[in-house]
């Protein structure tokens, strides 16, 4: 009898120390979830939510809620990033949500938003708050709904995907200090519990840990800048990891080139190469994985791309770049380049030294580490004349693959701008794939004439240019295909300062990694 009554007691300590057990495993600050698929159920997924917080990911369509984090951009009248959210919904129905605006200074602002069914909102941060930084947090009514913000100021524009989850790391493969480069890193704590972090650096001269970002604070729902130019100077590319002591953050890179070059001697400027003028938003890495798509590629005349490829481990790690040229029967096929790179360090592939890479060839490239060693891999697109648009652009790679892709930023104006969809199939049998517009105005979701559907072959790649054949001061676009592919976006403002390449935002239905098999064979 006394063993009997025990059983209550004991089951409800055993219940209590499962909730514990969730809780401390789950996403669960203060209400606000920090995953946007917490709800993913696809049995076919192994890990599924280490695989969402790989990238950012739209949460299924049969989520009641998805939270996102759009971390980097200002909020001053001369500000250097103005900040915009945009959300896009490609669904049937109408989602409710809320933007609550958070600084670098002052208290937060929330604005209620209402998404139309095939269409999109913007909320400008500077309407909500005053602040040299500016953050914002997106809490929504449902899911398969995409987040991106925008960037402007005087040295162009940018867009990229928000964070769909908060992370203890995050990892950035590019970066620059040198004369014409500021970097900034932007670190969002929306939650109510304070965040402290390490910020570390690689650089060609080796290891740099400064002691002003050692015990980095982070307050509860705040915005604060590290400035990596002021710690980490004159370095032509300074790879960085963050990792949080304490709490969970997001965090941006804002990197802008003011067009003036690297150089601080006349001799030295004689031999630059180009001088790059921009400004970038972009994503930390919160997962290095095995292996990175680009869907897009372009080796043109005034265009110049390079791959920078960081390894975070202990052990040095053989790399395989495979750039993979569209139509192969009449173009050919390229052996991979082979890049070694020591541990914590980085390595700059520059597709302008590589004269195996053929001009005027749309490509898209495969970065995989030979034995499967996490890497992060970032592409840096540069722009001068005589290519149409001016600017610098910097996005990571691909390293999920699914059946469909939201982009929510975006826009296609002849002779003003140009955008191109580029869709890589990393798989061995042909997709076929459907690319359609919305948020046009008209409440729809139509296929972009003349350019879906299209087949896209075993390894093979396709970059549509929407300006041929849309023309739409607002325009979203959902990719769909019967397998999982890569989606990247390449936005051009003609005869101005304007380059952006961006990954796409993938649903989380049918998520996969990307494979070293995408290679090809």
């Amino acid at each position: 009898m006394i063993a009997a009554r025990r059983w209550p007691a004991l089951l409800l300590i055993i219940g209590l120390l499962t909730a514990a057990f969730v809780y401390e495993r789950g996403d669960h600050t203060d209400g606000v979830a920090t995953t946007a698929t917490g709800a993913l159920a696809d049995d076919s997924l192994t890990g599924s939510s280490d695989l969402a917080r790989a990238m950012p990911v739209a949460a299924p369509p049969g989520a009641l809620s998805s939270t996102w984090f759009c971390a980097g951009g200002t909020a001053t009248p001369d500000g250097v990033a103005d900040h915009v959210v945009v959300v896009a919904n490609p669904g049937a129905r109408v989602v409710r949500g809320t933007v609550t605006a958070m600084g670098s200074r002052g208290g937060p602002a929330e604005r209620a938003i209402t998404v139309p069914a095939h269409g999109r909102a913007r909320v400008a941060l500077s309407d909500l708050v005053e602040a040299p930084y500016a953050s914002a947090l997106v809490e929504l009514g449902a899911g398969a709904v995409a987040v991106e913000h925008e960037v402007q100021g005087p040295d162009g524009r940018d867009a990229a995907p928000c964070a769909s989850s908060a992370s203890d790391r995050w990892y950035f493969a590019a970066g620059a200090t040198t004369r014409d480069a500021e970097e900034v890193l932007v670190l969002f704590n929306p939650f109510a519990d304070d965040a402290t972090v390490d910020i570390s650096f690689a650089t060609d001269e080796g290891r740099r840990v400064p002691q002003a970002f050692q015990g980095f604070q982070v307050p509860g729902r705040s915005v604060v800048a590290a400035r990596v130019t002021d710690q980490v100077t004159v370095r032509a590319q300074v790879s960085t990891e963050v990792v949080a002591r304490v709490g969970r953050v997001v965090v941006d890179r804002i990197q802008t080139y003011d067009g003036s070059g690297a150089s601080t001697t006349e001799e030295a400027a004689a031999e630059e190469a180009y001088r790059p003028q921009g400004l970038t938003v972009t994503l930390g890495v919160p997962r290095p994985s095995p292996t990175w798509l680009f869907p897009f590629g372009a080796k043109e005349d005034g265009v110049h791309e390079r791959f920078v490829i960081y390894n975070p481990g202990t052990e040095e790690v053989e790399v395989d770049v495979a750039v993979r040229l569209v139509d192969p029967a009449r173009n050919g096929e390229l052996d991979p380049f082979l890049v070694t790179i020591a541990a914590r360090s980085f390595q700059v592939l520059d597709l302008d030294d590589e004269d195996r890479v053929p001009p005027d060839v749309d490509h898209a490239t495969v970065v995989a580490s030979r034995r499967g060693e996490p890497i992060v891999v970032e592409r840096l697109l540069a722009t001068e004349d005589p290519f149409a648009s001016t600017g610098t652009a910097a996005s990571t790679g691909v390293p999920l693959v699914a059946p469909r892709w939201v982009f929510a930023s975006g826009s296609s104006r002849r002779r003003r701008v140009a955008e191109r969809i580029a869709v890589q199939n990393p798989s061995g049998r042909p997709v076929r794939v459907r690319v359609e517009a919305f948020a046009t105005g008209d409440g729809s979701l139509e296929p972009i004439e003349g350019l879906s559907p299209v087949t896209i072959g075993p390894y093979g790649h396709v970059q549509l240019r929407l300006s041929s054949a849309s023309a739409a001061p607002n325009l979203s676009v959902l990719v769909s295909a019967d397998g999982p592919v890569a989606a990247e976006r390449a936005d051009f403002r003609v005869d101005t300062t304007g380059v952006s390449t961006a990954p796409g935002i993938p649903l989380a239905e049918g998520l996969r990694r990307a494979e070293p098999s995408a290679l090809g064979p």
